[in-house]
């Protein structure tokens, strides 16, 4: 992954350990902080609320989906911060943004 950061691509992880869709927000892993914190890299919080799913249930027929996507701003990391510490603060940006999305 530090390899990607530096030919300037941008990486997207899910905190969560995977693709997770509808219930509450799990924690996240700790291997969120340490990569921010490590890779120097801002973190940039995006919150994506599934409003009809794009694909039939049960089906091979994809069909006209409807989500809204919340991008928050750009969270940084001195070198000292602990990776504990950054988790939080990522996982707190994004449970802003989805507390956005309930009102």
């Amino acid at each position: 992954m530090g390899r990607l950061f530096d030919l300037d691509w941008s990486v997207l992880l899910f905190p969560e350990g995977e693709l997770f869709e509808g219930g509450p927000l799990r924690p996240f892993m700790a291997g969120t902080g340490l990569t921010a914190v490590e890779c120097r890299v801002p973190v940039v919080p995006v919150w994506v609320e599934v409003e009809r799913r794009s694909f039939v249930q049960g089906g091979r027929c994809s069909v006209r989906g409807a989500f809204t996507v919340r991008i928050g701003e750009p969270v940084t990391f001195d070198v000292r911060t602990s990776y504990p510490e950054a988790t939080a603060r990522i996982e707190a940006a994004v449970r802003a943004l989805a507390g956005a999305a309930d009102g």
